[in-house]
């Protein structure tokens, strides 16, 4: 099937964003990064010494580069442990790295692990693995000098930035970048019927139902749904060549569908940095998208769905074992967690 060029479907789906995020980017790239290192100094600074002392973390600590989204012990500074002054502080922060909507899926996954806790406390056993108290900050290195970093992680939720690179200060990597909704949809608690990842349900159902029969068979993966998200810690890379179908052989408005549920990943990040990713995105081919998935097609069912493209990936998944269980995640093939460049040099540097 024929296709729009590149530019004219990121035209469609980007609108003036795209029109302007080139500039925008350009010109608010360092306001960007020294908001960032600002708000993350202010944090630090406003906590009491064992309490920095649990935060700030070398840019060279291994755990920089482990992170992982299961109840486990996390390194940096539960919000448990934070006043109320220093809330506002991180507040603050996370504002530099995500927009509303991603404040807000960060809130929904907070909700949810307390929906778990009641759920699955007995008497006189609470559930300790589901507290939403228990979400670290850590950063890493000092900002706003040299590379340096910071990561908000707990069950369901692990988002890294990194700042700075020996070639570019002001660059900011924003992967990896994962979140979980248990349950997927609510059935209970104060907010039945909620669903924190519906938004990307219902993009996949859209660009899905826009497909052939024919086309969906050629975007089908062979063999069983995968388990979970396959670029989880432990794989940083897809197997090659790509599977799925391509977006070249997409129509102009089945690729605009196509992009937006990439989109819907930029959107979580402020909106320096959602420009950031949609331009660089279109610095690429659109042509080398390609979509897959496995599974059943109505809901609720187990099913899996992702996007790969030269330089990234996004996935969605309901883990084995329930359909009311949701994952997403974006990795970066090049940046995450600042790329393996940056890793090098810093190798060289010791």
């Amino acid at each position: 099937m024929g296709i729009s060029s590149p530019r004219t479907v990121l035209a469609a789906l980007f609108a003036l964003s795209l029109a302007f995020g080139a500039e925008r980017a350009s010109a608010r790239r360092d306001e960007a990064a020294a908001a960032m290192a600002q708000a993350a100094r202010a944090f630090l600074e406003g906590l009491d010494g064992t309490e920095r002392g649990r935060a700030a973390l070398s840019f060279e600590d291994p755990a920089r580069l482990d992170w992982h989204f299961v109840p486990r012990e996390h390194v940096g500074l539960s919000l448990g442990e934070m006043e109320a002054e220093d809330r506002a502080r991180f507040d603050r922060l996370l504002a530099t790295g995500l927009s509303e909507s991603g404040r807000g899926k960060f809130e929904g996954v907070l909700e949810l692990e307390a929906l778990l806790f009641e759920q699955e406390s007995k008497p006189g056993q609470p559930a300790t693995g589901r507290d939403p108290a228990h979400y670290h900050l850590a950063v890493f290195g000092e900002p706003g000098s040299g590379p340096w970093g910071w990561r908000l992680e707990g069950h369901h939720w692990s988002v890294s930035f990194t700042v700075g690179t020996p070639d570019d200060p002001s660059r900011i990597a924003v992967t990896p970048n994962f979140l979980g909704a248990n349950p997927a949809k609510t059935q209970k608690g104060t907010r039945p019927g909620f669903e924190l990842l519906g938004p990307e349900e219902a993009r996949a159902r859209a660009f899905l139902a826009a497909l052939t029969p024919e086309e969906r068979a050629r975007a089908k993966l062979p063999g069983a749904t995968p388990a979970d998200v396959i670029l989880a810690p432990g794989r940083a890379r897809l197997d090659e060549p790509p599977a799925g179908i391509r977006a070249k052989e997409l129509s102009a408005e089945q690729s605009v569908l196509l992009l937006a549920l990439v989109d819907g990943y930029f959107a979580d990040l402020s909106p320096e940095l959602a420009d950031r990713e949609r331009t660089r995105l279109s610095a690429h081919s659109t042509d080398n998208l390609w979509f897959a998935w496995s599974g059943e097609e109505g809901a609720p069912a187990p099913r899996y769905w992702r996007v790969q493209g030269d330089t990234f990936a996004v996935e969605f998944v309901y883990p084995a074992g329930t359909v009311n269980h949701a994952h997403r995640l974006w990795r970066d093939f090049e940046r995450d967690l600042g790329g393996t460049g940056l890793r090098e040099h810093l190798e060289r540097e010791k």
